[in-house]
């Protein structure tokens, strides 16, 4: 009896794994391989024309200047999360209400958090004509921020 769920067990981890080969990794390695190619064969006029754009040096530090502001806004609220659900005597009704709301992005599909930003925030969006105007610009660095923020805050929670 062992020894066929341990069969079992392997067979369905073979198909995992070509499931995996097929769907996810033959496309990336051939997507690699065709991004080597140039108009004379084998090139990395790709990469250079890409990385020696103008902009590219500028976007990479946006980038990480975006990422860090994120995980210490993330990582400072997702503290104060935890520290309040596990060392305070609030209500456990609170406790609970906290820990359910700090989830509940993990259960959400990605593309709901933009959604969800502009339709409150955005120009038309629910805030702006509570308030009689936008607070901030979505479209910019504070809407990236939010998103990213609420984007991994159930993991650091």
């Amino acid at each position: 009896m062992v020894r066929k769920k341990n069969t079992e067990a392997r067979i369905i981890w073979l198909l995992v794994c070509i499931m995996f080969a097929a769907f996810l990794a033959f496309p990336a390695i051939l997507l690699l391989v065709e991004s080597f190619q140039g108009e004379s064969g084998l090139s990395f006029q790709n990469y250079v024309e890409v990385f020696g754009t103008k902009g590219f040096a500028k976007a990479l530090r946006n980038s990480f200047a975006i990422s860090a502001a994120g995980s210490v806004i993330t990582t400072c609220l997702a503290f104060v999360l935890a520290y309040t659900v596990n060392y305070t005597n609030v209500s456990g009704t609170f406790k609970k209400g906290v820990r359910t709301l700090a989830v509940l992005p993990m259960l959400l599909p990605t593309i709901t958090y933009g959604f969800a930003i502009i339709y409150s925030f955005g120009k038309q969006g629910l805030f702006t004509r509570l308030l009689g105007g936008q607070m901030f610009d979505i479209y910019g660095i504070a809407g990236l921020l939010i998103g990213y923020v609420i984007y991994t805050l159930p993991v650091a929670f």
